[in-house]
C-alpha cells in the first residue's frame, strides 16, 4: 500500500471523493464476507452468520485490519473511513490479492474465535479451500498402529501435519484444524 499513499491520501483530503469511494468500498466488503459465509457454509446457521456479519462491520474488527494493513499514519482520520478507502484502492490494484487477505482475516477469526464457542467449524473444508487455492495436493494416511491411532496429512512423501490419539474421528478434526494453522502460515 506504501505506493499507493499519494492516491489514499488524494481520496482521503477530497470529502465527495472519499464518500464516494467509500460507499463502494463497503458494498465489496459486504460482498466478501457474504462469499466468506457461503464458502464455507456458515450461512446455514444464519444466528452465526449474523454475529459474524456484525462483527466483520464493528469499529473493532475496522481497527484490526487498519493494524493488518499497516494504517498507523492515517490515525488522525476515522479508521473506518481510511479503512474501506485503502480496501479500494487494494481493490483497484489488485482484487485477487483483496479477496485474499480479506478471506485470510476471516478465517482466522472465524477458527480462532468461533472456536470458544459451541458452532461447529469445517476445518476440513476450510483447510480443502485453501489447500486449493494453494495448489496444494494432499492426502490422509489414518490407522491404528500398537494399539495407538494415527491420521496424517500428505503432500507426496512429505508429511505436512499429524497426530497420535486414541480416536481417528477425533484425530482428524485435530489434524484439519493445525492443517488450517499450516496453510495459513500459523502452523
Amino acid at each position: 500500500m506504501h505506493e499507493h499513499k499519494s492516491t489514499i491520501t488524494t481520496l482521503l483530503g477530497n470529502p465527495q471523493k472519499k464518500e464516494y469511494t467509500k460507499r463502494f468500498a463497503k458494498a465489496q466488503y459486504l460482498v466478501q464476507i457474504e462469499q466468506f459465509l457461503k464458502t464455507f457454509r456458515i450461512d446455514k446457521e444464519l444466528a452465526h452468520a449474523l454475529k459474524l456479519l456484525s462483527y466483520f462491520e464493528s469499529e473493532a474488527f475496522y481497527k484490526v485490519l487498519f493494524g493488518l494493513l499497516k494504517l498507523e499514519r492515517f490515525e488522525e482520520s476515522k479508521p473506518s473511513e481510511v479503512l474501506m478507502v485503502v480496501l479500494a484502492v487494494l481493490h483497484r490494484h489488485d482484487d485477487k490479492l483483496y479477496a485474499q487477505f480479506l478471506e485470510h482475516t476471516f478465517i482466522h477469526y472465524h477458527t480462532e474465535q468461533t472456536a470458544k464457542s459451541k458452532i461447529h467449524i469445517d476445518y476440513q473444508g476450510i483447510a480443502k479451500h485453501l489447500a486449493k487455492q494453494q495448489k496444494l495436493d494432499f492426502k490422509e494416511s489414518f490407522g491404528e498402529e500398537n494399539g495407538q491411532a494415527f491420521f496424517n496429512l500428505y503432500s507426496g512423501d512429505e508429511l505436512l501435519v499429524g497426530k497420535n490419539g486414541k480416536s481417528i474421528k477425533t484425530l482428524r478434526k485435530q489434524v484439519y484444524k493445525m492443517f488450517v494453522a499450516y496453510l495459513s502460515g500459523e502452523g
